[in-house]
């Protein structure tokens, strides 16, 4: 059985936790059995992305992890590709802008993207990995 933690106890928890930290729980395998509590996470996240001192650019792109994660995907990938041109040279952010590009169909600005993230980090295999991916022929490509 699980112990129940109320909204008090997760605010104290979650208050020196910073926001990426807190998306990357979200993302996590554990909290996609548990949507009740994932929204909640990320409704607190949401609430402190808009707090917190942050830079432009690192901003933008939480605001897009969330939407992503919150299955608003046109926003997400708006967001991210905002993020992107402020950042270029973030290969991580590239990359889940890459995914959420091919989760989309829009493959070949996905594979933009990806093949920049190999061309950075050649030894990468996800990037790879991805890349790889774009390059399988589709039947609606």
């Amino acid at each position: 059985a699980r112990a129940y933690v109320g909204p008090d106890e997760t605010l104290k928890i979650t208050a020196s936790i910073t926001p990426q930290i807190l998306v990357k729980v979200a993302e996590s395998d554990y909290l996609k059995r548990d949507q009740e509590l994932k929204h909640s996470l990320l409704a607190h996240v949401t609430k402190l992305v808009a707090s917190v001192p942050l830079a432009p650019a690192e901003r933008t792109h939480l605001r897009g992890s969330i939407a992503a994660l919150n299955g608003e995907t046109h926003r997400a990938i708006l967001l991210l590709d905002k993020a992107v041109k402020a950042r270029p040279n973030n290969t991580s952010w590239r990359y889940e802008l890459a995914k959420l590009l091919r989760d989309e169909g829009r493959y070949r600005e996905g594979k933009k993207h990806a093949r920049i993230c190999v061309g950075m980090e050649p030894d990468n295999e996800p990037y790879q990995d991805l890349l790889h991916e774009f390059s399988r022929p589709r039947s609606n490509d």
